[in-house]
């Protein structure tokens, strides 16, 4: 059973060019998965910004391994092309997380937040 994640991905370029590059090997590469029965992608939902030159996405994956391993494929899809000089993929994960707690103690917590109150006054 694996971890879900998530990222919303930034490339940065320095033309246009280089971001409409970016756009045209990911959708190929992701058509061409798709075409194998491979259940990669390589980019959801990818767009442009206003000005150009950064582009977005969005990828995946019920395991978060699987997630990492995509990100750097499309990093070497991508780092050779002139004007590419960021790829940012922070991840968002659906880890169970911890809790730690002590058994709480009320006449003790009273006793605390009284002397806490009195201290403040002065």
């Amino acid at each position: 059973m694996g971890v879900y994640a998530e990222t919303n991905f930034t490339i940065e370029c320095e033309t246009k060019k280089a971001a409409k590059e970016v756009i045209k090997i990911l959708k190929k590469a992701t058509k061409k998965a798709n075409k194998e029965n491979d259940l990669n992608t390589y980019g959801k939902e990818l767009e442009l910004s206003n000005d150009g030159i950064t582009v977005y996405g969005f990828e995946d994956s019920n395991r978060y391994q699987n997630l990492e391993w995509r990100c750097e494929q499309i990093w070497e899809m991508i780092k050779d092309i002139p004007g590419v000089y960021r790829f940012d993929a922070p991840f968002l994960s659906e880890a169970e997380g911890m809790s730690f707690e002590n058994e709480l103690d009320l006449g003790n917590l009273l006793k605390r937040m009284k002397k806490a109150k009195k201290n403040n006054k002065k």
